[in-house]
């Protein structure tokens, strides 16, 4: 049950991901839905035991590679999360990150080079093992 939280709080963070939503940035109704996912995602972590937390169909941490959960982690997105989660994670990290936006300075620019093709291996690890 709180993969699906997680996944519709991925969604909302990627609508928002340049700046936090504020009550004043959306209806009442859609702040209060907005409130009430935060903090039912937050019980759920705090129960990672409860049968909600477990209900999950994809695969448990113990059955992936090392190699993959880091590469979900580098993305900073659930593990066992779909590749359509993985698709849209890395084109958020991507334009964050891509040297263009440093073009005038040499060091962020050099940082974000590397940072690039540390997202890019992460997908490529993930495009693999989910065999996209």
């Amino acid at each position: 049950m709180s993969s699906i939280f997680e996944r519709l709080m991925l969604l909302f963070r990627s609508e928002f991901q340049f700046h936090r939503p504020t009550e004043h940035s959306m209806s009442q109704e859609e702040w209060e839905a907005f409130r009430e996912l935060e903090e039912e995602l937050k019980r759920a972590k705090q129960n990672k035991n409860s049968q909600a937390y477990t209900d999950h169909d994809g695969p448990t941490q113990q059955q992936l590679k090392p190699e993959v959960i880091r590469a979900y982690e580098y993305l900073k997105i659930p593990v066992g999360s779909p590749w359509s989660v993985v698709q849209k994670a890395y084109k958020i990290l991507i334009v964050q990150n891509h040297p263009d936006r440093f073009a005038n300075d040499p060091q962020r620019y050099k940082k974000a080079t590397e940072k690039t093709q540390e997202i890019n291996q992460a997908y490529q690890e993930l495009k693999q093992y989910l065999n996209q």
